[in-house]
């Protein structure tokens, strides 16, 4: 049982506009909703709270003549009359590819991966412009030839960003609003992503290939938006996909110069819920080989020389250079909140079957999780209230997580009626935070520990508690446990191909699984059992008097491209299946950032994200990396 005092209330506060510089105090206004969430519960228990305020219908144009009078037309509003409310539309079908229709992909270099041997030593330059169309003109390809794979379909795009959302830094709620209002569209975002992976990724490496049919998504939300229907929380919005998640029509290659030339059928359960919450599916990003250890050909956008981190090396690397503002990432060890913090954005490793798999290819599928990469932790909160879903294993426990999800999204959203808000705020204050120190410490270097450290100082200088987590003796064996079964399941996955063809098998990935095949039934079946108590141990100890844990994110800076870092402070969070998100908090001394991690118990990733959100507005704001959106 836990104390009652813990998470007895989270104040979640909204209706203030942008980020608050760093040093002022959160100054909200607007609507308070306190969510009072019982501390008296089994540990892995999520019990239902009251019935949340419902979400609001994404399909209808905010009311703009209630911006003037003050009164909020959002759903559940304190003084909004029911005329006022949003009313039901008729049902928006999913945007994406219809049945039966002929798919298109774009491959960078000749029909070639970029991950592969050969793709690496020499790449043709990304020269992508997109051209407005002109009556009876032939329609011209957005990307030249030389990029098409075989007999592809030449799309074009016909529109061009407008001033209003050039040059600036928007969020993913301000680019809704942005849509709302009518300053941008769909195509416009898909045309920005386009022309800035042409101009870029000839150095950079990240996209494995692009969709063509993403422009027909966009003019198809383009059209909806017209009607002032919308379809989801993230309409219109670009979104890379790393390559070990089906998308339709495109090949998941994950890393693999043999497995690249068979087309997915169907999109990934993950991926179908972004479409339909109106994302844009812009193309494959690139992973290490099979999501494993091996150095992708992928650059560090901060510092071409260093590692951007993996497995998830291009989703990181496209966020953070502005390529598109959000991206699906995957992690086994620290596939997600390693490359985000060595590219200087966020990450977000959902709490352990939250999100669902289907349609991603495994690693080690009892440590396998999909998550998210976004430029701050606000957007990464409102893109998983859209990619949380139940599942028929924990149908309850799923449920009550993606309520608690889109009840926090909502707030952040429907600020005074008027569409999606700037921020969103929590009162860190109410919370207990603990620092876990020993026995991360041995495998961190000493001015990684110092920006932890300094970290701790800002967050009790803002009145936050931040205390000294107690963790079990055990919490040492994680890492053995981890590898263990990392090794036993990837030889699982493998096992079939590795021995058909060795060869094609990257040097890490093949010591993998080699360790893997030499596992025994008895000893592979002691370390689930290991993980099941280490993991019921953490979090009756660690969270026995805090709410949130917080940690260093990597060991040190990003080193040299050979290699991808250790997930040393990450595996044992990922074996655990707690949720985390990490985000920057300083920077090292060659001016490269220094990120955090926060970890939350079982199914508290709502409050986990609150709390983030919250503390890189408060102190942080100033490192939220400058993505151009």
């Amino acid at each position: 049982m836990l104390p009652a005092r813990l998470f007895d209330t989270i104040s979640i506060t909204t209706g203030r506009s942008g980020r608050v510089p760093p040093g002022r105090p959160v100054a909200p206004r607007g609507a308070t909703t306190v969510c009072s969430v019982s501390a008296q519960r089994p540990v892995f228990r999520a019990e239902r709270p009251p019935a949340p305020r419902p979400a609001p219908d994404w399909r209808q144009r905010p009311s703009r003549s209630t911006a003037k009078t003050g009164v909020s037309d959002g759903p559940g509003r304190t003084g909004a009359s029911p005329a006022m409310l949003p009313q039901p539309q008729p049902a928006t079908p999913t945007v994406g590819p219809s049945p039966g229709t002929k798919r298109t992909m774009r491959t960078l270099g000749n029909g070639a991966l970029p991950y592969s041997r050969r793709a690496c030593r020499r790449q043709p330059p990304l020269r992508q412009r997109g051209r407005r169309e002109r009556p009876g003109a032939k329609a011209s390809s957005a990307v030249p030839a030389a990029f098409h794979s075989g007999a592809v379909t030449q799309t074009h795009l016909s529109f061009r960003p407008s001033r209003s959302v050039e040059n600036r830094t928007m969020s993913i709620s301000e680019l809704q609003r942005a849509i709302r209002e009518g300053r941008c569209s769909a195509g416009e975002l898909l045309h920005r992503a386009r022309d800035r992976i042409a101009a870029e990724d000839e150095n950079l490496r990240a996209w494995v290939c692009l969709d063509d049919r993403a422009a027909e998504c966009a003019r198809e939300l383009d059209r909806l938006a017209a009607e002032g229907r919308f379809a989801g929380p993230l309409h219109g919005i670009p979104v890379g996909v790393k390559d070990v998640i089906d998308v339709a029509g495109l090949p998941t290659a994950a890393g693999s110069e043999y497995r690249g030339g068979v087309p997915a059928v169907t999109d990934a359960q993950v991926v179908r819920r972004l479409r339909a919450a109106g994302a844009v599916i812009v193309g494959k990003t690139v992973t290490t080989q099979f999501a494993c250890f091996d150095p992708a050909p992928t650059r560090n956008p901060l510092a071409l020389d260093r590692t951007p981190g993996g497995s998830s090396s291009g989703s990181a690397a496209a966020v953070a250079a502005g390529h598109v503002p959000l991206a699906l990432a995957t992690q086994t060890g620290g596939s997600i909140t390693r490359p985000a913090s060595y590219c200087g954005v966020c990450g977000y490793k959902p709490t352990f079957g939250a999100v669902s798999v289907a349609g991603c290819f495994p690693v080690a599928p009892s440590l396998d999780h999909v998550g998210l990469i976004a430029a701050s932790v606000a957007d990464l909160c409102l893109a998983a209230a859209c990619i949380v879903e139940p599942l028929p294993e924990e149908p309850s426990a799923h449920t009550w997580l993606r309520e608690r999800l889109q009840a926090v999204s909502a707030e952040h959203w429907w600020a005074n009626g008027q569409g999606p808000s700037g921020g969103i705020s929590v009162a860190p204050q109410r919370l207990c935070f603990a620092l876990v120190d020993e026995p991360l410490a041995a495998h961190c270097a000493p001015e990684t520990l110092a920006a932890v450290r300094e970290t701790c100082e800002r967050l009790r200088a803002a009145g936050v508690d931040v205390g000294r987590a107690r963790v079990p003796d055990e919490f040492k064996d994680a890492w053995s446990v981890h590898r263990c079964l990392m090794a036993a399941e990837a030889a699982a996955v493998h096992e079939a191909d590795f021995r058909a063809r060795p060869e094609e098998y990257l040097p890490n990935v093949r010591s993998l699984i080699e360790e893997g095949l030499r596992i025994t039934a008895t000893r592979y079946v002691a370390a689930r059992r290991r993980q099941a108590v280490l993991r019921e141990r953490v979090v009756q100890t660690a969270f026995a008097s805090a709410d949130v844990l917080i940690c260093a994110a990597t060991p040190g800076p990003p080193p040299d491209r050979s290699t991808t870092g250790s997930p040393a402070c990450n595996s044992p969070w990922s074996l655990l299946g707690l949720p985390t998100v990490s985000l920057p908090v300083t920077r090292f001394a060659d001016g490269l950032p220094a990120c955090v991690q926060l970890v939350a118990r079982p199914y508290r990733d709502a409050e986990l994200l609150a709390a983030g959100a919250a503390l890189q507005d408060m102190l942080f704001d100033d490192l939220v990396r400058p993505t151009a959106w």
